[in-house]
Order: C-alpha cells, then structure tokens, then sequence
C-alpha cells in the first residue's frame, strides 16, 4: 500500500483568477524535488522492468484546490496506457505498475489544459501534477501602434499601453517552451498590452541565457515568439535588437538589424515597438552609429522606433542619442536611486525628466524600464506608489509605460539567481497586486491624457491653488501634486501624503469644481466633494498616492 501523504511544493504568488492558458507545471517527487522539461530516465536492459510499484498522482490547480475527476494516463515506457480517475480530493492511484521504468504521467480536466510530468519509478511514489484554467483565445488590438504627439494609439484608438519586461523571451522561445509559455500566460492575465525582449544578448553577465544571431532558428525563434504572442495571448512585442552590442562586429550589427527586419516582415502590427540598443550609453557608446542602425530600421518597419535609453535624462543627453535620427519614440530609463524623499523619489523623476521638458527629440515617450520587484540600484514592490508611479507617467506625457520585475530579466538565469530573483514573473512579489493596482489607474484615465496640458502644483497655471507643503522643509502634508488638464477637467496626483498632517486641500482659482480621488492601488473612490474660490476641498488623507479627478461645473 503506497504512502497517501502527497508532498505539495508551494506555489509562491497565486495567479490574479487563476493563469490563463497553457499548462503551469509543477511536479513534486518523493522529497519535494522540483520536476524539470526533461525526457524521464529509462533504466537499461540490466534491469527489467518488475510489475508491482504504485504511483499516487495529485492533481491540483495552480491556485491550489484539487481537480476531482481528472483522468491521469500513463503516455509512454513500459506502462503506456495505463490510467486512473481522480477521487474526490484529487488523487489517482495507479498500482501493479512496472518498476523501475521512466514514463511521462499526464493528467487532463475539464475547464483545465493537459499538464504531463515526467516520472523515473524505482519504488512507489507519489507525484503532483498542477494544471491552468483553459480560457477562450484572446483578441489581439488591431493595426500598427502609431504616436500622435506624446499619445498612443492603433486601429482599436487611443490607449495608455502597458508592458512588461521579458527580455529572456527569446531565449525561452528558443531553449524552453513550456516556461515561456507559462511566463506569456502570466502577462496576459495580469492584463498588460506587451512584452519587452531582447533579440541579442550575452554571453557577458548572461552565462546561462545568451542569445546569437548565429544561434540555429533565431530568425524563426524570433517570427514564431512575435506570432504566437500576438494570436494566442494577445500581446504585442517591443523587439529591442541589441543587448549586449560588443559581442558583434560593425559588420555583423549591420547584418542582425537586416535579419532581424526579415524576421519581423509581414507581422509589423503584432510589433509595438523596435529599439536599436539597450542602454547604448554603456555598451556601444557611438550615437552616429546607433542612429545609422535606428534609420535601417525605420526604413523598413512602420511603427514606433526607438534609438536607446540615454544615460541620462537630461535633454542635452536624450538630444545626443535622438536629434537628428528617424526614431518616432523616446525611451527612458529613469533614475531609481532614493534620496531625501525615499522611495517617491522614482515617482518624481518621471515628472521631472517628463515628455514635454525637451525638444528636438521625438515627443512620444516610454517610460521604459522604472522601478519595480527585484529591480537593481533600487528596487520597490509597494502597490500603491507603482501603481501610482505608472498614473504620474501617463500625466507627464508618457504614452507607455513598462512594469519591471527582476523574474523579467533573465528569467532564473545563473545571476539573477545569484542575487535571490524570482524565476517566472508570477513569483516576483506582489505581481497580482501591482498588475491589477496598474489596470485600476488606467481605467479611471482618459486613453489620450499624455496630450493634455500639464501643471506643477505652484505653477500659476495650475487651476488650483494647492496648500500643504512647509517650503521651510520641516513638515509638509504632502510632497507633492501633479495636474494635468484639458477643457474642463483636470487629473491631479498627489504623492507621499502625510496621514499624520493637515489635510491637503485644492481650492479652485476660477469656478466651482467637483473633486473624486481614487486609490490606484484598486480604483476605488476614497473621497469626494466640490470646492470654489474661497471654498477648498480637503483630500483624503490616505493612501499615500491618490489619483484625484476635477470637473468644472
């Protein structure tokens, strides 16, 4: 009689309403080892199989509750076709069974994607098999993503686009299928627009995830990763060619930007973004160069082109690498260091560093690699300031914005494990939380509030006049406030509000104004009320971040 005791391994973050799609597969055996897409070991003919081992298969979902009814079958090896039905709590026995032998164990439910583990029985065993709620296949946003000023927008319209990075996706697409899968599934639920990948990188500081050009299918890695992102899960992809640009000749950059533009020929619309180099600044620091690169591209692919993120935001800076090119977005990188204002120093750089602060370069603009879980220099995974942080990007005239995660980098590469990253994207801390803070903050924003007209709080133009903070520097209520407005209507965001203050309040300068501030962390209403010359209207004093909404009456 086999031991019933089945030996779970945690799952680390359950996924937002179970991850869409695809099996995610888990496998525990015997001492809670972890099963990898590996062929199982068949034992050679020294030792023929002997009937007479069991295998207990738990079968679970993702989110943990066991799947009853679901049928286990025995694929392959000496006990093929052998099968069994899960009882009540998601068990299924399978006994008399030929040991030792390897096979591949899969179980299947209705509602749920098959999910297989592979299983080396020597003794009876138990395995755990989790599987991933089946959805309907997405439907994709049409036509080629296109900038109109500081706004994006495709065929469906306007829209405030959100991504996240995945720059292992090739890689993935390439070396390991099924986890890239499981990754994309993520995202998709987690309700962002696009992933960001590097189509070349390594072997310098990417040991284990180097990515050739020479690399055997990387054209095809790189057609079937942006087709199958796009018709299976709804995302587009921000191609960024080069990662590690030293690695290549002159000669041979040229050549990957023309195989690359091949690649991607035919399936331009399923393409959100193509940029030249990532961080040019460090690894090829040639702005003719990358500009030559950024104008190959641009000649042949229709949408958003990048040059690099500069190395720094100054607009001296962003003019060196953009002036002069054919790029039609900007990307950022901006500074993630704390300083005197701690952790909402990030949230103010995005204003500071904003869209509409240089000219000469194009005025569509990505926040393209801000702080987030398990990002270096600094890293942050408070919901309610990403969220926060994503709401101040889109009112400083950000037309995109990326969700950084360390699992996003490597995705459990030898240095990311080195310094303690989530593998997959769903184990990144509070990655349920902080998708869903970021679509509740886009939800209550207009698609093409990049292109309204902005406001610092002490500016004489802001229609408010805003009191809370001691200029003296001793104690404010609130370090910040900013506005943007168009018509009639005005978006504020205040951030780091001091609960243990006076109260913020906004008095209007012309008008009688009715006022609604949200939480972005759910998009919540946390207060409301109406305020006129003379007459302020107090903002809530919690959360720390509000998205505050006014209508002139």
């Amino acid at each position: 009689m086999p031991d019933w005791s089945v030996n779970l391994r945690p799952i680390r973050r359950t996924l937002a309403l179970g991850l869409l799609l695809l099996a995610v597969l888990y496998a525990t055996i015997g001492c809670a080892t972890t099963y990898t897409p590996s062929r199982p070991t068949t034992p050679g003919p020294s030792t023929p199989p002997v009937s007479g081992q069991a295998l207990d298969v738990q079968v679970a979902s993702v989110d943990g509750p066991p799947l009853p009814a679901a049928v286990v079958t025995v694929q392959d090896g000496p006990n093929a076709g052998r099968t069994a039905t899960a009882n009540s709590l998601g068990r299924a026995l399978l006994t008399g069974l030929k040991a030792p032998a390897g096979q591949t164990v899969c179980a299947e439910a209705d509602g749920y994607v098959k999910g297989c583990a592979g299983v080396t029985l020597i003794t009876s065993t138990n395995v755990t098999i989790r599987l991933v709620k089946a959805i309907p296949p997405v439907v994709a946003r049409r036509g080629q993503v296109r900038a109109d000023r500081h706004v994006l927008f495709d065929d469906d319209g306007p829209r405030l686009f959100v991504g996240t990075s995945l720059f292992w996706g090739l890689w993935g697409e390439l070396h390991d299928r099924a986890r890239l899968d499981a990754n994309l599934t993520a995202v998709q639920a987690a309700g962002y627009d696009y992933i960001r990948v590097l189509a070349q990188v390594g072997p310098d500081g990417w040991s284990d995830r180097t990515v050739r050009p020479s690399d055997a299918g990387w054209q095809d890695g790189i057609r079937s990763l942006t087709d199958r992102a796009y018709a299976t899960y709804g995302l587009r992809v921000q191609w960024t060619i080069f990662g590690t640009p030293k690695a290549l000749s002159g000669a041979e950059r040229r050549e990957t930007v023309a195989r690359f533009l091949d690649a991607i020929d035919g399936r331009h619309q399923a393409v959100i973004v193509v940029e030249s180099i990532n961080e040019a600044f460090g690894l090829l620091d040639d702005p003719a160069e990358a500009k030559t690169l950024t104008a190959l591209v641009a000649s042949r692919f229709p949408g958003l082109v990048a040059v690099t993120a500069p190395k720094d935001d100054t607009c001296s800076e962003q003019q060196r690498w953009y002036a002069g090119s054919r790029a039609t977005l900007t990307t950022l990188h901006l500074s993630r260091t704390f300083g005197s204002d701690g952790p909402y120093r990030p949230i103010r750089q995005v204003w500071r560093e904003g869209a509409h602060t240089c000219s000469g370069v194009p005025p569509a603009y990505s926040n393209n690699e801000p702080i987030g879980p398990q990002s270096s220099v600094a890293a942050d995974d408070d919901v309610t300031r990403i969220a926060g942080g994503a709401a101040v990007s889109f009112l400083a005239g950000f037309g995109a914005y990326v969700a950084h995660t360390g699992a996003g980098i490597r995705g459990g590469g030898a240095e990311d494990r080195a310094r303690g990253r989530a593998a997959n994207v769903w184990e990144s801390p509070n990655w349920t939380p902080i998708a869903d803070g970021i679509k509740a903050a886009r939800a209550v924003l207009p698609a093409d509030l990049p292109n309204w007209t902005r406001h610092n709080w002490t500016w004489a133009s802001n229609p408010f006049d805003i009191r809370g903070l001691d200029f003296a520097g001793v104690r404010h209520s609130v370090m910040s406030v900013y506005c943007t407005e168009r018509s009639g209507q005005a978006w504020c965001v205040p951030i780091w509000v001091r609960a243990d203050q006076p109260a913020v309040t906004f008095q209007p300068k012309a008008g009688t104004w009715q006022f609604t501030a949200y939480d972005p962390a759910t998009g919540a209403q946390v207060g409301t009320g109406s305020g006129a010359p003379g007459v302020p209207w107090a903002l809530p004093k919690a959360p720390s971040v509000q998205i505050v909404k006014a209508v002139r009456q």
